[in-house]
């Protein structure tokens, strides 16, 4: 029979020391860990079109009546390719389910906007392109005009300089997010077998393009019978996990950062708009007194994942062992 290609299973059962499936203990399996249903990646929801009937006409005999207890035919097509005959029951299956990167991911949500002008405002003065003296420390609380008071007040130095402020508060949070297209799996086209055609299957008339295998239900991989080997754990489906994940505004900058002065204390006549960016300039305004002023500054918010992005905990929907001849 044609071998089945094989990927990880991400399961609690049978794990060797390299962390692979093995089968259980039986002097009459010849499973290896490379025996697996179908193609990687392969989609498992393809809609294909049911083949012809398959023409049954021996009834149940001994070949079925010698099955072993508690398994039950089944037409498999590890390539995913062929399409049940129209009196089989159709059950695509998947196995070596095995979430990688890209299978968890994390969304993340500012709920809370940063300011860009919220801080103490420190300015460096001189009568030359040195701004080597300290100035007055501002305290910005927003895009409001702000007063100056009694000992701030005074005609504006040559040259200042003032680095921009910092962004501060808001808040980032994280929602996990699970991408089932994004694992890895095998997949394989399953077909199970009518009453009216069991003793024909079981003696060697299998559909064009399947094995003829045996099932068991149960959530571990099981021993094949004497007669019967490469045994998988295949499933309807499969969900998994995802770790909780946590962002922050870490990448978050402000630019274009600005001091405009004001001769009024309302913010209403305009001496001169100074840029915050830590170089010592020329101040436009220099010699006249201020008033009042107000500090504006672009926010660039960036949030990001900062979280663990893992998926682990997989459970399989209708986990049966399949072994086939």
């Amino acid at each position: 029979m044609r071998a089945w290609p094989a990927l990880l299973f991400v399961c609690s059962c049978g794990l060797d020391e390299n962390g692979l499936m093995t089968q259980p203990n039986d002097a009459s399996v010849e499973t290896t860990a490379a025996d697996v249903v179908g193609s990687p990646d392969a989609p498992v929801d393809v809609q294909k079109e049911a083949g012809p009937p398959q023409t049954c006409s021996v009834d149940a005999g001994a070949c079925v009546a010698n099955l072993p207890a508690g398994w039950e035919l089944v037409a498999v097509d590890p390539s995913n390719q062929s399409a049940c005959p129209s009196n089989y029951t159709s059950a695509p299956v998947v196995a070596n389910v095995a979430p990688g990167a890209g299978a968890c991911d994390c969304g993340c949500t500012v709920s809370t906007q940063p300011a860009c002008d919220v801080g103490n405002l420190a300015r460096f003065i001189s009568a030359d392109n040195s701004c080597n003296q300290t100035g007055n420390t501002f305290t910005a609380s927003g895009p409001g005009c702000t007063l100056l008071t009694q000992g701030q007040i005074g005609p504006l130095s040559a040259y200042s300089k003032s680095s921009p402020l910092a962004p501060s508060g808001g808040k980032c949070t994280g929602d996990k997010k699970v991408n089932k297209a994004s694992v890895a799996t095998n997949a394989a086209t399953t077909c199970a077998v009518p009453p009216s055609c069991q003793e024909q299957f079981c003696g060697g008339d299998v559909p064009s393009g399947f094995q003829s295998c045996i099932e068991k239900s149960g959530p571990q991989l099981q021993a094949c019978p004497a007669g019967w080997s490469n045994g998988v754990l295949a499933a309807d489906d499969f969900n998994f996990d995802c770790s909780a994940c946590t962002c922050d505004l870490g990448g978050t900058t402000c630019t274009n950062a600005s001091v405009t002065f004001y001769s009024d204390a309302k913010c209403l006549s305009s001496i001169a708009t100074v840029m915050v960016d830590g170089q010592c300039d020329a101040d436009p305004g220099a010699g006249q007194t201020p008033l009042s002023w107000t500090y504006k500054a672009t926010t660039n918010v960036v949030c990001n994942a900062t979280g663990p992005k893992t998926a682990s905990n997989v459970q399989l929907v209708n986990a049966r062992t399949i072994c086939c001849k």
